[in-house]
């Protein structure tokens, strides 16, 4: 996947990483704070 958007494995797996754990801390938020 890192080719065909032009960035090396290594910057694909660390954006994933904070993708992650982006997604999880919002999932953590109480429901009405969420739009």
């Amino acid at each position: 996947m890192a080719e065909a958007l032009g960035i090396s494995p290594a910057t694909g797996h660390r954006e994933l990483k904070l993708a992650k754990a982006w997604l999880k801390h919002e999932l953590k938020k109480p429901a009405t704070s969420r739009p």
